[in-house]
């Protein structure tokens, strides 16, 4: 007997199938048309990951250049690419495991390039306390998203940021197009450093109530427990 192949839809067939196939954020509907299409050009989401970090590093590169209607054009390219590439491999039915671990990575790489780079430029304009606060923004950035790995691991949810990397990179864009980065960097930490203390508290009081797994059986993974022969007493 030969094994029925299961067709991924695709094209206008992803559109019709997908209030059956997942139940998508109600933001995320609004982008179904674009997924469509890109779908019919048969896009990867991997290719859309890819398409952000180069517009990352346009983005640091015109602003070192003080190309800064160039710069804002490819900062605002970054924030799409890298919020649109999930939500059409969620309306696609494409997800894997490496499309995960390969966004995660490009989303890093497009921070640390935004940041290093205007780290760069006011470094050598003199602007020390400019490029400390963006130095103290990237470490930010870094511990709230070991916490919530971490967070992960031992499969205790937590709400959603109320400021995350769509809102740090809008806020990025208008900042390098009106020229005002330092007012963009004060804003960013000062709401990344009130989203941690969120954070922090919120993980202490889930961490305290939500059932998790004991340390023993984290570390126990994969072993396999053979059972003891009991020997017959004669």
């Amino acid at each position: 007997m030969t094994e029925a192949k299961v067709k991924t839809p695709n094209g206008f067939s992803a559109f019709f199938q997908l209030k059956e196939r997942v139940p998508n954020k109600q933001y995320e509907k609004k982008y179904l048309f674009l997924s469509v299409f890109c779908s019919r050009l048969r896009l990867k989401p991997n290719l859309l990951s890819c398409l952000a970090l180069f517009s990352a590093i346009l983005t640091g590169g015109f602003f070192l250049r003080d190309f800064l209607e160039l710069a804002a054009l490819f900062c605002w390219l970054t924030w799409f690419f890298s919020h649109f590439d999930g939500i059409y491999a969620r309306q696609t039915a494409s997800e894997s495991r490496f499309g995960g671990f390969f966004d995660a990575i490009v989303n890093i790489a497009c921070d640390l390039f935004l940041l290093v780079s205007l780290t760069i430029k006011y470094l050598f304009a003199a602007n020390y306390v400019l490029a400390l606060v963006l130095l103290g923004l990237l470490a930010l950035r870094a511990l709230i998203m070991t916490v919530r790995a971490e967070l992960k691991i031992f499969k205790i949810k937590n709400t959603e940021s109320f400021y995350g990397r769509a809102e740090f990179w809008l806020v990025f864009t208008l900042g390098i197009l009106l020229d005002r980065v330092a007012l963009a960097a004060a804003i960013s930490f000062f709401l990344f450093l009130l989203n941690g203390l969120q954070l922090g508290a919120q993980s202490f009081v889930l961490y305290k109530t939500s059932p998790r797994p004991p340390v023993k059986q984290l570390f126990s993974r994969g072993k396999k427990k053979h059972p003891r022969k009991h020997r017959s007493k004669k």
